[in-house]
């Protein structure tokens, strides 16, 4: 299979989700054929291949810090990456295309499922639904809600 995923962090960018997403992208990599589409920062590669994974990093504005994203790199990832990730579904036939996290990688995944007829798995992690450490939490935000819900009720399937 060829599958696309999106994430906004992947490592050296990032926590917890972005670890375990890399560790889910290189077991899928041993029997298929994986893209990623993540957030790039001066000093990384835009196009590097590490187990087995293309790994394409694209412009957004804001990330200076490895560890922490900033509100204006997450509203920026997903224009940047919906113009990669057309790129990319223009020059390959993707199987499927797998999106972690609702926001804000979600509508990058409905828009190119969308456009290309490729189903799109969304994986949540918690966070991107309900944190109530932050302040710009979805169930605390009503746009970010509505964004949220929008993407949950529109991809082909949840995890």
């Amino acid at each position: 299979m060829r599958i696309l995923m999106l994430n906004y962090e992947y490592p050296p960018l990032g926590g917890g989700g972005g670890v375990i997403f890399s560790h889910i992208a290189a077991e899928l990599a041993k029997k298929h054929e994986i893209d990623i589409i993540t957030t790039g920062m001066k000093g990384l590669p835009e196009f590097e291949e590490q187990d087995g994974v293309k790994i394409h990093r694209v412009r957004v504005m804001g990330r200076a810090d490895k560890a922490t994203a900033t509100l204006l790199s997450l509203l920026s990832f997903p224009l940047s990456s919906m113009l990669k990730g057309i790129k990319l579904c223009r020059r390959k036939k993707y199987d499927v295309i797998n999106t972690h996290f609702a926001v804000p990688t979600g509508p990058t995944g409905l828009v190119l499922s969308k456009l290309f007829g490729i189903p799109d798995i969304l994986s949540i992690h918690g966070g991107d639904i309900y944190d109530p450490s932050k302040t710009l939490s979805p169930h605390r935000n009503f746009l970010l809600r509505k964004m949220v819900a929008y993407v949950l009720n529109h991809s082909t399937y949840v995890l």
